[in-house]
């Protein structure tokens, strides 16, 4: 009796390879027809034939081409690498933390494949607010989430400052991906220019949100114990006379 599982469905062999190689297959195929023409006027049918496979077949795989653009989105996108990569290191040091992203993020986009990637899908998600919404709820908002939960985490650690967890992941978030926006996809730099960029920005980052250590806060002094000691008035009161008998 023939079987009725699917083609490739369970690992198995087909005539035209293994499944996970197929589905694959389909995902490269739709992002070079999704590159060429658009998201709204690509077919599957010109997606099965960039393939080599009947169009049918896709069906096996993919609900619909909304399905199969998110399944473009995330594998071309950084978004659900960053997203393992913070539940990985959920309790990493932030220094170690946020720079692990940034190496993350050079890497990726050393590729120009992930580069044209990154562009289409800002551009498909500027045009269509349709694949907007699915990129912010199935692909941009799970790693954007990954990344508040490990700050708030470390605020309730005492190892960042006491910041709404949220705000900053948006504010590291749009930090780096404003170097790789600048930097890359609008080709002013090259692919081997991004890394000191992003270092710098994360550096950046840490400054504001990493607490003082004690030595360098008795070194800058504390202006609230400062603007209620009696003294620092006086000296400074003194300090003001002397200058301004000099200046006379």
């Amino acid at each position: 009796m023939p079987s009725t599982a699917p083609p490739g469905k369970g690992g198995e062999e087909t005539v035209d390879g293994p499944a996970p190689d197929r589905r694959q297959q389909i995902i490269e195929a739709a992002f070079r027809v999704f590159s060429r023409k658009g998201f709204k006027e690509a077919t599957n049918r010109e997606i099965a034939a960039e393939a080599g496979i009947a169009p049918g077949l896709i069906y096996w795989y993919f609900r619909n081409k909304e399905d199969l653009f998110l399944a473009v989105a995330e594998t071309k996108s950084l978004a659900l690498p960053l997203a393992r990569l913070a539940e990985t290191l959920h309790d990493a040091p932030p220094r170690e933390f946020f720079r692990a992203v940034a190496r993350q993020v050079e890497a990726t986009f050393q590729s120009e494949t992930n580069r044209s990637a990154a562009r289409f899908l800002l551009a498909e998600g500027l045009r269509q607010e349709r694949l907007r919404e699915l990129l912010r709820e199935r692909v941009f908002g799970p790693g954007l989430a990954a990344v508040t939960r490990y700050i708030e985490r470390q605020v309730e650690r005492g190892r960042l400052r006491p910041v709404e967890p949220r705000v900053a992941a948006r504010l590291f978030v749009g930090l780096i991906m404003s170097q790789v926006l600048v930097g890359l996809l609008l080709e002013m730099d090259r692919p081997s220019g991004l890394a000191p960029m992003l270092e710098e920005a994360v550096e950046v980052f840490l400054r504001g949100i990493v607490p003082q250590a004690p030595e360098d806060a008795e070194q800058a002094g504390n202006p609230a114990e400062d603007a209620g000691n009696p003294e620092t008035h006086r000296e400074g009161g003194q300090d003001d006379a002397a200058h301004r008998r000099r200046d006379a």
